[in-house]
């Protein structure tokens, strides 16, 4: 176990400290659009808030940096062969060497939807610590909930929107996982495009479910088509040994 172990911590070593930088970088970028829009949008017509969380700008800030993530995931297998080397020397089997990958991947993309989350939670309470003397915090959460971003991140008691946002971030995260195997093989992803795909099923409308099951089947439909096509492994030459 301590053996296919290092092979997460290899992964984790190598790209999660970048994963991080994005997703930092990506949360500056929407507390900063949001605290712009709140300032300029029209927001005397009733409670304005989820204008604010539906705004494109805060949107495709997320898109743009899950595009970031999957090509720092597609690019674990292009640095000097040190990945390479270890990644093939450790003495697991070839099944481990391709589910640690998924699962490490699938960790990222929780953590994307938790940092979204928060971002979104965020803005909420900033609106309110705005404008204090026109709205309650209570008020702001439930008007919130009216934006299909924090819909589709926060659910609540809609369990259909439950089921599309775990595995819209599990598609997102085994995509993950394989795009870092092909790397590691010589292959190369489509990154961007699986994430776009991803973030444009937000857009739908509130108790509207037709766009967001095409769009996951989508997603659903190309990881198992990148699953069947995994690439198989090329081991580099062994040493000969010397009794």
């Amino acid at each position: 176990m301590k053996r296919q172990l290092s092979l997460l911590m290899l992964g984790s070593r190598s790209q999660l400290y970048r994963a991080i930088l994005i997703l930092a970088a990506m949360a500056a970028a929407q507390l900063g659009l949001a605290l712009w829009g709140i300032q300029h949008l029209d927001v005397n017509a009733g409670v304005a808030v989820e204008k604010v969380l539906d705004w494109w700008p805060v949107r495709w800030t997320a898109a743009v940096a899950m595009a970031g993530l999957f090509v720092c995931l597609g690019a674990v297998g292009r640095r000097g062969g040190r990945v390479d080397y270890t990644w093939y020397r450790l003495p697991i089997s070839n099944v481990a060497r391709d589910v640690w990958p998924m699962v490490f991947g699938v960790l990222v993309f929780l953590i994307v939807w938790a940092v979204q989350l928060a971002v979104a939670v965020s803005v909420v309470s900033l609106y309110g610590q705005l404008q204090p003397e026109r709205y309650h915090q209570q008020t702001l959460f439930l008007a919130a909930y009216r934006s299909s971003y924090f819909h589709g991140l926060l659910p609540l008691e809609d369990g259909w929107r439950w089921a599309v946002t775990i595995f819209r971030y599990l598609g997102l995260g085994l995509y993950g996982g394989i795009t870092m195997i092909r790397s590691v093989r010589g292959k190369r992803t489509i990154h961007p495009f699986v994430s776009l795909i991803a973030m444009t099923i937000i857009t739908s409308a509130l108790g509207s479910y037709e766009w967001d099951t095409i769009v996951l089947g989508v997603l659903w439909f190309m990881l198992c088509i990148a699953i069947v096509q995994l690439p198989g492994r090329a081991e580099p030459e062994e040493e000969e040994e010397t009794l």
